[in-house]
C-alpha cells in the first residue's frame, strides 16, 4: 500500500508540473494584459515601463523559471488586474465554491442512487428506459444552457428563485441543481452498470436461492459492492466541484473559483490564471489520491503492490 501511495503521489507531482507548464504557455496565447490595463493613448515609454514592471520583457524560459522558483516558496505572484497576491484572492473566493460543492453533490446522489437502483432492478423495462434517457440527456445538455433555462423558468417566468449572486439558501438552488444534474447522469449510469454486473454474480444468485427477499438481496448484497466504483467517480466529481465549476459559476455570477478563473482569462491576468489553476490542480490531485486509497480499504479484494 505504501509503495502504491508513493507511486501515485509521484504521478501527481508529474501531472501538476505538466498542468502548470501548459497553463503557463496557454495564458500567454490570450493576449497581452497591458492592452487592457493601459489607455488607448498610452505612449511607447509607458508601455515599455509597464512591461518591465510586470517582468514581461524577460525571455519566456526565464519567466517560467522565475514562476517555478517563486511557487516553491509559496509565492504565486500578484494579480495584474487586482494588484494583490494571487493566494489571497484565491482564498477569498474558495470558501464560496466550497459552500456550493456539497449541495451539488447531495443533489447528484439524491438523483443518481434511486434512479440507478430503479433502472437496474427493472432492466429493459419502462423505468429503466426512462432513467437511461434522463441520464443521456443529463450528460448531453451543456451546463450553461441548462443554467440559462433554469434562470428563465424559476427566476424570470415564475419569480420563485434569485437568478444570480450569492446570498441565502435560495441562491444555492439553481447553481447547485445545474451542477448536480450533470453529475447525477454519470453516477446513475455507472451505478446501473455496476449493479447489473453484481446482480449476475454467483453469490447474489446463491442469496436468491436461499429464499431471501429481493429488498434484502438488493441492499445487503448488491448495493454494498455496486457502489464501490461509484465512490471513485464521486471523488473525481467532488474534486471538480471544489476546483470550481467555471461555466456554472459564470452563468449564475457565483463569486467562486470558477468565476475567478473566467475573470483571469478575460482580463489576461497571467499570474492569477496560473495560480488559480495550480492550486485547483493540487486540490484535485490530493482528493483523487485520497479516493484511490479509500477504494483499496473499501474493497478488500484489491491489492496494491
Amino acid at each position: 500500500m505504501q509503495r502504491y501511495i508513493m507511486r501515485r503521489a509521484l504521478q501527481g507531482v508529474v501531472t501538476l508540473f505538466a498542468v502548470t507548464l501548459f497553463i503557463f504557455f496557454f495564458g500567454r496565447l490570450i493576449g497581452n494584459p497591458l492592452d487592457l490595463m493601459l489607455p488607448d493613448d498610452a505612449t511607447p515609454e509607458e508601455f515599455q515601463h509597464a512591461t518591465e514592471a510586470l517582468g514581461l520583457d524577460k525571455p519566456i524560459h526565464q519567466q517560467l523559471y522565475m514562476f517555478y522558483v517563486a511557487a516553491l516558496r509559496g509565492d504565486l505572484g500578484r494579480s495584474v488586474r487586482y494588484n494583490r497576491p494571487v493566494t489571497q484572492i484565491f482564498m477569498e473566493r474558495f470558501p464560496n465554491t466550497l459552500r456550493l460543492a456539497p449541495v451539488s453533490m447531495a443533489i447528484a446522489f439524491a438523483l443518481a442512487i434511486p434512479l440507478g437502483v430503479l433502472a437496474a432492478f427493472f432492466r429493459g423495462r419502462l423505468p429503466d428506459r426512462l432513467a437511461t434517457l434522463g441520464a443521456v440527456l443529463g450528460m448531453a445538455i451543456p451546463h450553461f444552457w441548462l443554467g440559462i433555462v433554469l434562470i428563465y423558468l424559476f427566476a424570470v417566468t415564475w419569480d420563485l428563485l434569485p437568478p444570480s449572486g450569492m446570498g441565502g439558501p435560495s441562491h444555492y438552488v439553481l447553481p447547485a441543481a445545474t451542477i448536480g444534474t450533470g453529475y447525477a447522469a454519470g453516477l446513475m449510469r455507472l451505478l446501473r452498470s455496476s449493479m447489473l454486473e453484481v446482480m449476475g454474480s454467483d453469490y447474489v444468485r446463491t442469496a436468491r436461492s436461499k429464499g431471501l427477499k429481493n429488498s434484502t438481496v438488493l441492499l445487503r448484497h448488491t448495493m454494498r459492492n455496486a457502489v464501490i466504483p461509484v465512490f471513485t467517480l464521486a471523488g473525481v466529481l467532488l474534486a471538480h466541484a471544489i476546483a470550481g465549476a467555471l461555466v456554472t459559476e459564470t452563468v449564475f455570477a457565483w463569486p467562486g473559483v470558477g468565476r475567478l478563473t473566467y475573470e483571469a482569462v478575460i482580463n489576461r491576468d497571467y499570474p492569477l490564471l496560473q495560480g488559480v489553476v495550480m492550486i485547483a490542480a493540487i486540490f484535485v490531485l490530493v482528493i483523487n489520491l485520497g479516493v484511490d486509497v479509500l477504494y483499496a480499504y473499501i474493497d478488500p479484494r484489491i491489492r496494491y503492490t
